[in-house]
C-alpha cells in the first residue's frame, strides 16, 4: 500500500490497562493503513523510518508519538487533536473550580435552592447507622428488640459484638470445610463468600472490622481520672495536665473524647438524637465546567441565578468563561485573537490555566497547526470504534495479525 501523505495516529487497547497497539490511518482517504504492536515513540519511528513521505501527522497530545513522529519523519508537520486541547482545557477549569468549591455551597445558600433533608437517624436501618467510637461507649441497660428504634451507646456495643460473632461463625465454617477435604470452589459455593474473602480466611485473617480506638491508651489512668471527676475536676484541660504528670503523651483532644460519656445531657434533648443539619446540594464542578464552555444545553432558571450569584462572588468566573470561550473560537477557527495573545492573556487568570499554557507551549508547533490546518484525529477515532466492533465479533480474542487482515480487506 502507497505512503500516505496525511497520517492519522492513535492508540487503542488491545486489552485495557495491560496491552497497546497504535493505529494509523490516512486521513485523505479515511482508511486504515496498518496497526503497530506497542504505542511507544520507537514503534511509530520504525513504521515512519520505513515509509518515507509523511507530510502530516495528526496526533494525540501523547509525548511518544511527538517524539517518534519528529525522530522518524523530521520533514513532518505534526499536528495535535482540537478534541484533546479542549479537553485538557476543560481538566484545568475543573480543577479550578474544585480549588474554589467553598464558593459553590455559599452561591446556592445565597440563592435559596431547594435545600436536600438528611435522613433522620431513627429511620436508617440498624447497619446503616452510625457507630460511635469504642472508647465513647459507657455502661447503659441493654433495649429490648422493640425498642432499638433509638439506640443507646449500649445496644450498639451489642450489635456490634453480635456482627462480630457472625464473623468468627463464618471464619470457623471455611476451615472446617477445607480441612474437611472440600475444595475452594465447594466452599465457595456453601458458604456464598467470595474466593478473596476464603482465601483470606485460611491464611488466618481474621475480619476485625476496626482496630482498637486511640482512647484505649487512657484505660490505665481510668480509675484516677473517674476519681478527680467525682471530686468535681471536671475541666478537660485540667485532667489532661494532671495526666502529662503521670506520663501521658496523648492528646488533649483523646481526653476530652474519654469523658464526654461522663457529662450529662441536656435536659431538654436527654434521650433524642441530634436533629439532621439541612445541607444545601451545591452544583457539581463538571457542571460549572460547562457553564464556563460554550454549551448548546440550555440552563434552568435555578442554574440561571446560582451562575450569576457565582460570577457575582467571584468576578474571575467571568474573565475565565471569556478566556474559555476565546479559545474554542480560537480552535474553530472563528475569532482574529492569536494562539499567542490568547496564552499571554490566560496565564495570568489562574494557576489552572498557567499550567495549561504551559502544555501548549512544549507541543507549541503542533497546536498552532491544530488552529491553521483543517485535519483532526476525528476519523482515526471513528476507526478505533471500527477496530473495537469487529473484535468483539470474534470474542476478543482476535490476535494482531487477523485483525489487520480484517480491517485491511473489509471495506
Amino acid at each position: 500500500m502507497a505512503t500516505p501523505r496525511i497520517l492519522g495516529v492513535d492508540d487503542w487497547a488491545k486489552r485495557r490497562g495491560y496491552n497497546y497497539a497504535t493505529i494509523l490511518v490516512d486521513l485523505e482517504k479515511s482508511i486504515i493503513i496498518d496497526l503497530l504492536d506497542g504505542r511507544t515513540a520507537e514503534v511509530l519511528q520504525a513504521w515512519l523510518e520505513q515509509h518515507p513521505g509523511v507530510e502530516v501527522i495528526s496526533r494525540d497530545r501523547s509525548g511518544a508519538y511527538a517524539k517518534g513522529a519528529a525522530d522518524g519523519a523530521a520533514q513532518a508537520e505534526q499536528v495535535a487533536d482540537r478534541w484533546h486541547l479542549l479537553h485538557n482545557l476543560s481538566d484545568a477549569l475543573e480543577r479550578f473550580v474544585i480549588r474554589h468549591h467553598r464558593l459553590l455551597i455559599q452561591a446556592a445558600e445565597q440563592v435559596g435552592l431547594p435545600v436536600t433533608e438528611p435522613v433522620p437517624t431513627e429511620q436508617l436501618p440498624v447497619e446503616e447507622q452510625a457507630v460511635p467510637d469504642k472508647n465513647e461507649l459507657v455502661a447503659a441497660p441493654v433495649a429490648e428488640e422493640s425498642e432499638l428504634t433509638l439506640l443507646t451507646p449500649m445496644s450498639q456495643v451489642e450489635l456490634r459484638e453480635q456482627r462480630r460473632q457472625r464473623r468468627a461463625e463464618r471464619y470457623n465454617k471455611v476451615r472446617q470445610l477445607r480441612e474437611q477435604g472440600l475444595t475452594i470452589e465447594q466452599v465457595r459455593q456453601q458458604t456464598g463468600l467470595s474466593e478473596g474473602t476464603i482465601r483470606n480466611y485460611l491464611k488466618g485473617k481474621f475480619p476485625h472490622c476496626r482496630g482498637p480506638g486511640r482512647t484505649r491508651q487512657l484505660d490505665r489512668w481510668k480509675q484516677m481520672l473517674r476519681l478527680r471527676w467525682e471530686e468535681g475536676c471536671q475541666d478537660g484541660q485540667v485532667l489532661f495536665e494532671m495526666l502529662q504528670q503521670e506520663g501521658f503523651e496523648g492528646s488533649l483532644r483523646t481526653v476530652q473524647r474519654y469523658i464526654r460519656p461522663w457529662r450529662p445531657a441536656s435536659p431538654s434533648r436527654e434521650g433524642q438524637p441530634p436533629p439532621p443539619l439541612p445541607c444545601v446540594q451545591p452544583p457539581k464542578p463538571r457542571q460549572v465546567v460547562w457553564w464556563l464552555l460554550e454549551s448548546r444545553l440550555k440552563p434552568t432558571t435555578d442554574e440561571l441565578k446560582l451562575k450569576e450569584m457565582l460570577w457575582e462572588l467571584c468576578p474571575l468566573f467571568g474573565q475565565l468563561e471569556e478566556a474559555a470561550r476565546q479559545f474554542q473560537a480560537l480552535i474553530k477557527r472563528q475569532t482574529t485573537v492569536t494562539l499567542s495573545q490568547w496564552m499571554e492573556n490566560a496565564e495570568g487568570l489562574c494557576a489552572e490555566l498557567k499550567g495549561f499554557v504551559k502544555g501548549l507551549r512544549k507541543d507549541l508547533e503542533a497546536v498552532q497547526n491544530a488552529v491553521e490546518m483543517p485535519w483532526s484525529n476525528g476519523p482515526t477515532e471513528g476507526h478505533i470504534n471500527r477496530l473495537k466492533t469487529i473484535k468483539r465479533q470474534m470474542y476478543g480474542r482476535s490476535k494482531l495479525d487477523l485483525l489487520r487482515i480484517r480491517l485491511l480487506c473489509s471495506p
